[in-house]
């Protein structure tokens, strides 16, 4: 920039910020975000990665299986963590509410579905279909699983559920 300036205006260097000797930039954290890596994305953004949507109806698959979600339609043109399961929270009004998120395609119930967003929220039961929500990802548990049958999921959703409760009370 010094030689294009060429001293008709004051060009200041700043320099890069670093973690971990790399360069904090919109690419690493890009990169980051597609790879699921959600703690490095925190770290790199210096608070926790937001989405906002709003409450819609799905297939309340989630309530058959013990495990009621509210689904969330969000602006396709969002950035959004890789295909997974994560610990996150959910500011529904002033009330944040601590839960689980699967955002994936549910293989599980067959091909080609198209992604959403499904969170399963700790001790929660209200209706708030319609209301806008802001989603903090904290942690990632684990990537998608197509499993072979509902209880084998059921069982998963088990152990997440204890991953997601143990998270929350060690932070």
């Amino acid at each position: 920039m010094p030689t294009y300036a060429k001293h008709r205006f004051e060009v200041v260097q700043v320099a890069p910020n670093l973690i971990n000797n790399k360069k904090i930039s919109s690419t690493r954290i890009r990169r980051n975000l597609e790879d699921g890596h959600i703690e490095t994305v925190n770290k790199l953004l210096g608070r926790h990665f937001k989405n906002d949507g709003v409450i819609v109806h799905g297939y309340a698959r989630g309530r058959e299986l013990g495990y009621p979600t509210i689904n969330i339609d969000y602006d396709g043109l969002q950035m959004m963590p890789s295909i997974g399961v994560y610990v996150t929270k959910v500011r529904i009004g002033n009330e944040w509410f601590e839960g689980m998120a699967s955002i994936g395609r549910n293989e599980t119930f067959g091909e080609n579905n198209p992604i959403t967003l499904e969170i399963n929220l700790l001790n929660f039961n209200r209706n708030v279909y319609g209301e806008t929500v802001r989603v903090e990802w904290l942690y990632k548990i684990r990537n998608q699983v197509k499993f072979t049958g509902i209880d084998n999921l059921i069982k998963q959703m088990d152990q997440d559920k204890i991953i997601t409760e143990r998270f929350f009370k060690n932070i």
